[in-house]
């Protein structure tokens, strides 16, 4: 059945906590600092739990879990079943319920027999989950919607007005699900297909962007991740940015911020021409890429919109990497002539610690532009390292345009550099602007919590 994939309701729940991720109030521990003193730092945060499923024919939700005196209250077996029979079964009452399939994840509540069989007295044996008629694999987030695009997507955008009420919080998710396109949503559930061909062809591996996510969280619990002397690199930068912004307001939306990223053909690898052992015959082999097809693609992001993306390629046309000799051709070439109907005199430029980034001969280069405006490792304005937090490429553009390119299956790097193109030029003002005014939160998020990541940024990386 070609629409299959169509065909499925996925859903999950989310929590959206006060204040971005985190309370900073009436709780309190001892500091690593000073036995003796105290910080704030939340036990019981005030928090959302949603819940939404998505499919081809739109979103239905979100739904609030609350208790009788419309308290906001986590999910259990009971309010869940509750939820499917009171809100999400009488949503279904215009649709053809026989053609369609339910997927939940291994949750305890999903999967208590009075919710199997609740479930199944709607679907039948059309039901995606553990202890289900179609046994959902556990630990698959890249299979599901809701956690490799819906969640991610819309936490980057709710506090960019930074809630102070949960009913706040509440009608911010609400406005921001509603405002989801339907196109977005057709590319979303096309790019379901690329996950099943890439994790068949690589024998049931997780996909690459899930294993950073994973191994993410695991480096931040052992302080791995973020080295000794971060923390104070970030505080000392956060109060700099805040210092700016208190004296001018609109200081943030003046930043340049830059970054590049991969896109590899085919999704996350181009499976041709490069061969390996395989792990469980070492007779037989196995493809896998050495040297796979791929765009290296840089833009940059701030209060005006987007300049990019800028394609590296070499002179007789091919896609390249990014050197420094080729990072300063793009700023000399491209950049600094997008800048000519904008006051440069106002704008300030960021950009990673990356070795092309940092030559003495691109901080010349650069600093000729923008004098001391300048955010960078060794430049005068040190940027944090590893703090893609900071960076609305990193928390916002390159995750939400990654699985809207592929959802065509481009088999070429012409009409995957169209499409990173056409989603790029798609992307709203609107959008944009919430985007840059969450790195506000993002600012009081970091001073308060004392340099700490951000905690979904640990998942997404």
């Amino acid at each position: 059945m070609v629409d299959f994939h169509k065909r499925i309701f996925f859903s999950d729940e989310a929590h959206f906590w006060l204040n971005g991720c985190v309370n900073k109030q009436n709780c309190r521990i001892w500091s690593e600092a000073n036995p003796q003193v105290y910080v704030e730092t939340p036990l019981h945060p005030e928090k959302l739990t949603v819940w939404c499923t998505l499919w081809a024919g739109g979103i239905i939700g979100p739904y609030f879990f609350k208790n009788d005196e419309s308290h906001n209250v986590t999910v259990n077996g009971d309010r869940y079943r509750a939820m499917i029979t009171n809100f999400f079964i009488p949503e279904l009452n215009n649709r053809d319920i026989q053609e369609l399939w339910f997927q939940q994840d291994g949750a305890t509540c999903h999967t208590a027999h009075a919710t199997i069989d609740l479930l199944k007295d709607t679907f039948g044996d059309r039901l995606i989950s553990r202890f289900g008629p179609v046994n959902w694999p556990p630990r698959s987030c890249e299979l599901t919607h809701l956690d490799y695009f819906l969640w991610g997507y819309v936490k980057s955008l709710v506090y960019a007005d930074k809630p102070q009420t949960l009913d706040h919080l509440e009608d911010n998710i609400r406005r921001v699900i509603a405002d989801i396109r339907p196109q977005m949503l057709a590319k979303v559930i096309e790019n379901w297909t690329s996950r099943l061909d890439y994790i068949r062809a690589n024998r049931g591996s997780p996909m690459p962007e899930i294993i950073f996510k994973i191994c993410q969280v695991i480096y931040s619990q052992f302080g791995l991740a973020i080295h000794q002397n971060d923390h104070q690199a970030r505080r000392r930068f956060v109060e700099w940015a805040q210092n700016e912004i208190a004296v001018v307001p609109d200081f943030h939306k003046r930043i340049l911020f830059s970054d590049e990223a991969h896109f590899w053909l085919n999704g996350y690898v181009n499976k041709q021409n490069c061969r390996i052992w395989s792990e469980a015959n070492p007779q037989v082999y196995v493809e896998t890429p050495l040297h796979p097809e791929k765009l290296t693609v840089w833009c940059t992001l701030w209060g005006g919109g987007i300049i990019g993306p800028y394609f590296f390629k070499n002179d007789e046309g091919y896609n390249v990497t990014v050197n420094g000799d080729r990072y300063r051709a793009m700023i000399t070439n491209f950049f600094i002539p997008e800048l000519n109907n904008y006051d440069v005199q106002e704008l300030w430029f960021q950009k990673d610690g990356s070795t092309c980034h940092t030559a003495r001969a691109t901080i010349d280069l650069l600093k000729d532009t923008f004098g001391d405006r300048l955010i960078s490792r060794f430049g005068p304005v040190k940027r944090p390292p590893r703090s893609c937090d900071l960076t609305p490429l990193d928390y916002f553009l390159w995750g939400y345009v990654k699985p809207l390119v592929y959802a065509d299956k481009p088999q070429t790097l012409d009409r995957l550099e169209d499409n990173i193109r056409r989603v790029i030029a798609d992307i709203r003002p609107q959008v944009l602007e919430k985007v840059i005014e969450n790195f506000t939160s993002r600012l009081d998020y970091i001073q308060a919590s004392r340099g700490s990541p951000m905690p979904e940024i640990i998942f997404k990386m």
